[in-house]
């Protein structure tokens, strides 16, 4: 069975046990990590007036797919790595907020590192899923830890804010990032709503969290997946170099025809969603499916993970298999195929959808361009795909592969 052939409107959903869903036409976008957030880095709580207005600007202004060559000034100058090309693959989203002549000490750099990490660990509090429990929360710790967390957070969004301030006046405009855009704003004079340093924070805070785990975790479940499969990464090597022809730099237009690397990535993505049970939903109305009551103003996870994987939708579910996207390339990951949703559904799916996708065709069309990989050990083992579970799914053992330069002569 084709998964193109399965269409459904919002308000169609099959609910069956272990496969649980429920349909919400209204949700929060409090990050990945944790869900919930001191007052004011909440830019999106479950009832958020501003919601429209901030998110609009990101959406607008930011997270267009083109604005990962407005930003080129950053991405090119990134630096790294073996070829010319390479320093766009190695730069990833946080570079593109926060700016990558963003000054701190190597110990601040790897703070947040470590800080990321606790939040891409983390998993839900008793609180999440049973609001009359949040107390056990308080008794066990986790909201101490959670607070802890976000106050080095604020202290680092606080630091990035005010560098930018300080150095506004030397940034050109082919390296300003989203903080520089943001404070742009800022001096605007927009009545319909005031763009706090709050609001700013917790804007940076959604971009961050949800951008600095999905780039990274998928392209590592890519390059696992193709480990394990040489002669795809074989085949899509292949139309990568092809396609390039030799050029010293990858262009945007070129990755518009690596048809085959797109059905990778949306093959990875299938497999290994970077936010399994997406961003939590509210109902706006009570609802019956399958003999399920959902009643109204009730948190919802949906769980992508499941569906990606489910066999009535797709034929050999558990295996990997891109080509099943160049039969179904109407399949997409818009919102629209409801089988395939690994940034959400609806006009409210994730806003940096198609920076995201952006960012990581650019970077796999770097790393399959510019470099040949080897397994380490090579000792013909497949690559270990266990996952290490927490509300972002990552491998349970770190990825060892041997870059080989390419020669483009």
């Amino acid at each position: 069975m084709s998964p193109s052939g399965i269409r459904a409107r919002e308000g169609e959903r099959r609910c069956e046990p272990g496969r649980e869903l429920a349909v919400v036409l209204r949700h929060c976008s409090r990050c990945y990590r944790p869900l919930r957030l001191p007052p004011h880095l909440a830019a999106s709580p479950l009832h958020r007036p501003v919601s429209a207005s901030c998110f609009g600007l990101c959406f607008l202004l930011l997270l267009a797919s083109a604005s990962v060559f407005l930003f080129g000034g950053n991405k090119e100058d990134g630096g790294g790595g073996g070829g010319k090309g390479t320093g766009g693959g190695g730069k990833g989203d946080g570079g593109c907020i926060f700016g990558l002549k963003f000054e701190t000490s190597d110990d601040g750099r790897k703070s947040i590192a470590e800080v990321v990490r606790k939040i891409q660990f983390s998993k839900l509090g008793v609180g999440d899923l049973f609001s009359s429990l949040d107390w056990v929360d308080v008794l066990t710790g986790f909201m101490s830890r959670i607070k802890i967390i976000y106050a080095e957070l604020d202290a680092f969004l606080e630091e990035v804010i005010e560098e930018h301030k300080r150095k506004k006046k030397n940034c050109d405009d082919n390296n300003k990032d989203f903080v520089d855009v943001l404070l742009q704003l800022q001096e605007r004079d927009m009545p319909e709503f005031e763009l706090t340093k709050d609001i700013m924070k917790a804007l940076l805070l959604d971009l961050f969290l949800a951008g600095s785990d999905t780039v990274s975790t998928t392209i590592e479940w890519a390059f696992a997946e193709l480990a394990n499969n040489p002669e795809i990464m074989k085949k899509v090597q292949e139309e990568v170099r092809r396609i390039v022809g030799g050029k010293s730099m990858i262009e945007e237009n070129d990755l518009n025809e690596m048809k085959y690397m797109k059905c990778v990535i949306k093959e990875t993505l299938r497999l290994h969603p970077p936010g399994p049970l997406l961003i939590p939903r509210e109902t706006a109305n009570s609802v019956e499916i399958k003999g399920y009551h959902i009643p109204k103003k009730v948190t919802v996870y949906i769980n992508s993970y499941a569906i990606h994987r489910d066999p009535k939708l797709w034929d050999n579910a558990e295996e990997f298999i891109p080509e099943r996207f160049e039969d179904s390339q109407q399949v997409d990951y818009k919102g629209i195929d409801f089988q395939f949703i690994p940034f959400g559904i609806g006009r409210r799916a994730c806003p940096g959808m198609s920076f995201g996708a952006a960012s990581l065709e650019y970077m796999m069309a770097n790393l399959l361009y510019w470099f040949d990989w080897k397994v380490i050990p090579n000792n013909g083992a497949m690559i270990d795909m266990s996952e290490l579970n927490g509300l972002t799914v990552i491998k349970k053992q770190p990825l060892y592969l041997e870059p080989m330069p390419y020669s483009i002569c």
